[in-house]
């Protein structure tokens, strides 16, 4: 049994597959995918969907998933769609499009499915794993946090907003502080290419931070991969 962990797909089908064969993934391992399955490719709801019918991988909620709920949100029995938001979401800057296209070619109970389980999707977790705890999320944390876990549902709004939009590893309104870590874990992150922090497309360790985000939103850089830790060994995977 091993424990992976990803993140930042970016609707790459053929390299989500091939990273499931390149470890062997097999019903004893589990997958944690650190959020941002979709968006920019245009695959993401086809690797969402598979994701989901797998009882040991975990969707954790990007800021591309948090996107796709807020343009796309259920209230009652009804979409009430977010149009200024869904224009956001589907910019250049964000590359949504995609994603909305797919998204829009459901029927009404596969958008209600995809929709609870962003809603339902793990927002931060620790796990332990040969003594070791780590903090698993998007990119950043909770203030206060006094749970082992929580899902996108348990957090308001704000507080789900900075986990997965605020980094050690960005500068401007987004910029999170290492001092805001708890020392006695280890974070791994995804949300920043690898290749804007340090020039590599290698997993990036910076004091208790790795981020794994391998730069599949964008080909153009270099290196552009799917990347992926076992937490057991600390052994890297890249998948192109």
């Amino acid at each position: 049994m091993a424990h992976y962990v990803c993140s930042d797909i970016h609707g790459r089908m053929d390299r989500y597959l091939k990273l499931l064969d390149t470890i062997a993934f097999s019903d004893n391992d589990t997958l944690y995918v650190l959020g941002d399955v979709i968006d920019r490719n245009p695959d993401g709801i086809a690797i969402l969907t598979d994701l989901l019918a797998r009882k040991n991988a975990e969707l954790f909620l990007g800021n591309h998933e948090w996107f796709l709920y807020r343009s796309m949100c259920v209230q009652g029995k009804d979409f009430i769609a977010d149009h200024w938001m869904k224009r956001i979401w589907c910019s250049r800057n964000n590359g949504g499009e995609p994603t909305a296209r797919a998204f829009a070619a459901l029927d009404e109970e596969r958008k209600r499915r995809i929709l609870d389980a962003v809603w339902k999707s793990v927002l931060l977790k620790i796990v332990e794993v040969n003594g070791v705890r780590y903090h698993l999320s998007h990119s950043f944390t909770l203030k206060n946090r006094t749970k082992e876990e929580y899902r996108f549902c348990d957090a308001a709004a704000d507080d789900a907003k900075d986990v997965v939009w605020k980094s050690v590893f960005r500068e401007g309104e987004y910029h999170a502080g290492f001092h805001e870590l708890e020392p006695e874990l280890r974070y791994i992150v995804g949300h920043v290419p690898v290749q804007r922090v340090s020039g590599d497309y290698h997993i990036f360790r910076k004091n208790q931070v790795t981020d794994l985000d391998g730069g599949c939103a964008y080909s153009f850089l270099e290196g552009s991969c799917l990347a992926c830790l076992r937490l057991e060994d600390q052994e890297e995977f890249y998948v192109r």
